[in-house]
């Protein structure tokens, strides 16, 4: 089955969204063992959208659209693909009552605009929505149309029921299996090398470097996801230090993720002092449900004022030897104590530019202070680029620690990337 994907809107033409869906649409189409073929975006113009589906119909068996089902007038894909496959439109009065008791739920009376969404082509099997008021709809003509919203959070919502229909109506055999691959703190261009030397040339291999994460994704010329992840498992016997740097084997979960589950299971709980991070290390376990199973807080001391205040970090450390240092970072350990009884202690403390850095501590200079069962350890790193790349790359760093030692007991130092220096009070 060949298989296109439209995203539809003028947003996305002009560059002011960045189109995410067909990412997610790929990786869910690949467990089953289906791809895209290709993939284009068009305007919210009626004559436009339905020369562009035409087109794809002529080259794929499926053609899956995101987008132009909300309430305003540019919202057209509905009825563009009602006029391209010569169907009527119909109100359906349970989709309505559904988006009228939303907005009922929110105190608000729903406006006459959305009626346009609780309508449905003659025909067609309705996609529910749990999460939005557009449902999206599959409609069978030369080729298979699937319409889904434009909002990410809906697509991801929804996509299991396109799944579901697609197995209960073709049969798909898959030739290949594929098998992803996550891993923390080690350059792209090392596990291009080890995967290379290692695994046979007909295993096909695709490296992405996000957010300071590599994922890889393997595509094996045989169908057997056991077999496939049995020479994932050779793979890492056979290299043990990346072995260390693989956090999962799901390509949605982040490095913080994994950490919040491995907490989870060892029922550890942690603590935060940020400085130069200025709560992104927190933001970004928050952003996990359930994290406040396993996170006491943090305390945001950006400023020598609260770092001394809250932390009590002695103003002879600041004076002396400077906020961005080994003793600043653990005068903020030893104040975190104070607070809140935890497995696991750690604080940032940097220059994340681009001012305020010297000969001595250039922009980029990073304390991580981290301590667990009474010994604690200060890391001095140094990681060179933007503001936002320094800030992201600490917090990155800090789940990265807490993952090694999670996991083994202790932080390998050869292991660490931009390590300046250590020291262990």
């Amino acid at each position: 089955m060949d298989v296109a994907f439209l995203g539809i809107g003028n947003e996305l033409v002009d560059g002011l969204v960045q189109e995410s869906n067909s990412s997610f649409i790929a990786k869910k189409l690949l467990e089953i063992g289906l791809s895209l073929r290709e993939k284009l975006q068009v305007r919210d113009k009626k004559e436009d959208i339905i020369s562009t589906i035409r087109y794809l119909i002529k080259r794929n068996d499926c053609i899956i659209v995101t987008g132009g089902l909300g309430p305003t007038q540019d919202d057209i894909t509905r009825e563009s693909i009602a006029e391209l496959t010569k169907k009527k439109l119909i109100l359906d009065n349970l989709i309505l009552e559904k988006i009228q008791r939303r907005f009922s739920k929110l105190n608000i009376e729903m406006p006459e605009e959305n009626k346009k969404q609780a309508m449905v082509i003659e025909g067609s099997t309705v996609i529910p929505n749990s999460v939005g008021t557009a449902p999206g709809f599959i409609i069978k003509n030369t080729a298979l149309i699937a319409v889904f919203p434009g909002v990410p959070s809906e697509v991801r919502a929804m996509f299991n029921f396109f799944i579901r229909y697609i197995k209960s109506n073709f049969t798909i055999k898959k030739k290949n299996s594929s098998v992803y691959i996550q891993s923390i703190g080690v350059p792209e261009s090392v596990v291009d090398h080890v995967l290379k030397e290692k695994l046979s040339p007909d295993i096909k291999i695709g490296t992405i470097a996000r957010n300071f994460q590599l994922t890889v994704r393997l595509d094996f010329p045989y169908s057997s996801q056991k077999r496939s992840l049995g020479e994932v498992e050779k793979l890492k016997k056979a290299f043990p230090d990346f072995s260390r740097k693989i956090f999962s084997l799901n390509p949605e979960e982040s490095i913080e993720e994994a950490v919040y589950k491995k907490l989870l299971r060892k029922n550890k709980k942690v603590i935060f002092a940020e400085s130069c991070t200025g709560g992104l290390v927190s933001k970004l376990i928050t952003d996990i449900p359930g994290s406040s199973e396993i996170f006491l807080g943090s305390v945001i001391c950006y400023s020598n004022l609260l770092k001394k205040k809250l932390l009590h970090v002695p103003d002879s450390i600041l004076q002396s030897k400077g906020a961005v240092s080994f003793e600043c970072a653990h005068a903020m350990l030893c104040g975190l104590k104070k607070i809140a009884r935890s497995d696991y202690y750690i604080s940032i403390t940097g220059i994340a530019g681009p001012t305020g850095g010297s000969k001595d501590k250039p922009v980029g200079t990073i304390f991580i202070g981290f301590s667990k069962n009474g010994q604690d350890t200060i890391y001095k790193f140094y990681f060179p680029g933007t503001r936002e790349h320094i800030r992201r790359r600490t917090a990155i760093k800090v789940f990265e620690l807490l993952w090694e030692d999670l996991n083994y007991r202790s932080i390998d130092t050869k292991l660490q990337y931009g390590l300046v220096e250590t020291k262990t009070v």
